[in-house]
């Protein structure tokens, strides 16, 4: 028999500490990939972000990012089949594009730095 979520016993520990080491590492493999024009891995490592923070996302977040994959996996195949050309200007924005939503989804969930708000104390908890 399966407990309900919410009867299951909790640990007092948790991954929050290691999962925001993963965000930035992956961060560090785009980053990286992108100085060296290496879009394969960047495209793969904005894949593995954009599966980290699912979590994050509400509707209209994947919605946006069904759209986004629309748009670059065929461009992203394109210069897969045909790299001696090089890699077009549309898919570089198209990528980059989509790296900076996905940030915006670990800013505005408090991910990439907590809102004023959670870093305040009143005084008269102190």
């Amino acid at each position: 028999m399966r407990l309900d979520q919410d009867s299951r016993e909790q640990s007092e520990f948790n991954m929050a500490v290691s999962y925001l080491n993963r965000i930035n590492f992956i961060f560090y493999i785009c980053n990286d990939a992108a100085k060296n024009l290496d879009m394969s891995a960047w495209w793969h490592g904005l894949l593995n972000l954009q599966r980290e923070i699912s979590t994050e996302m509400n509707e209209e977040d994947e919605k946006k990012i069904n759209e986004f994959f629309i748009k670059i996996e065929p461009l992203i195949s394109k210069y897969h089949l045909d790299r001696k050309n090089g890699m077009s200007k549309e898919l570089y924005f198209a990528m980059h594009n989509f790296e900076m939503y996905l940030r915006k989804i670990l800013k505005s969930s408090g991910l990439q730095m907590k809102v004023k708000e959670d870093l305040l104390t009143p005084e008269e908890d102190w």
